[in-house]
């Protein structure tokens, strides 16, 4: 390391930037270990479809090597089905989650909510009548403004439906459960008499 900094003329903060640089880059191999983290049970990054390495305890995604079926690839429905899932059916979610189907549950929902998305706003531009020829008759603002009303309407159709399609699978869930509960209490009576 003197050789180093014999060689280099520079003086002050310059010379200590230069030292502690030099000082780091020997220990890099005594403190700075690369290692990869072996774990009995899977991280919850590990289990979303991201690897990430060890460096002095903190640990890096490595993004190239990621699962592309991830959090990161889904789209606005497929977080919002998840964000709702979370709030609303904590049951349902925690099941998808340990059965490993969370992210397949979210990327589908999201494309079916697209296609209702669609679906929704060609039922109301042509029931508004807003499309691309009335842009000289109406003015470009005009039909801006209403393909946008007509894009929020069909958002709120989805997000509805979501909350719809969650209410229902908890009151499904419910009825089986209360069958689930005469069903053993008449098996119990029975065992009894």
């Amino acid at each position: 390391m003197a050789e180093h900094l014999r060689a280099v003329t520079l003086r002050g903060l310059a010379l200590r930037q230069i030292t502690i640089f030099l000082r780091r880059k020997a220990q890099k191999g005594l403190f700075m270990e690369e290692k990869a983290k072996v774990t009995a049970a899977p991280t919850i990054a590990e289990q979303c479809g991201i690897k990430y390495k060890e460096v002095d305890g903190l640990f890096y995604p490595i993004l190239g090597e990621s699962d592309p079926r991830s959090y990161a690839s889904l789209g606005k429905y497929g977080h919002r089905y998840l964000r709702v899932l979370m709030e609303n059916d904590r049951y349902l979610y925690n099941k998808y989650f340990m059965q490993g189907v969370l992210f397949d549950k979210a990327a589908e929902y999201e494309n079916y909510a697209w296609q209702l998305y669609d679906t929704v706003l060609q039922g109301i531009s042509k029931v508004r009548g807003i499309a691309l020829d009335t842009l000289e008759e109406k003015g470009f603002q005009v039909t801006f403004h209403e393909n946008m009303q007509a894009a929020m309407t069909a958002d709120e159709i989805v997000t509805e439906d979501l909350f719809a399609t969650i209410d229902y699978n908890k009151r499904v869930r419910l009825e089986h459960a209360k069958e689930n509960i005469a069903f053993e209490h008449a098996e119990t009576q029975r065992m009894e008499a």
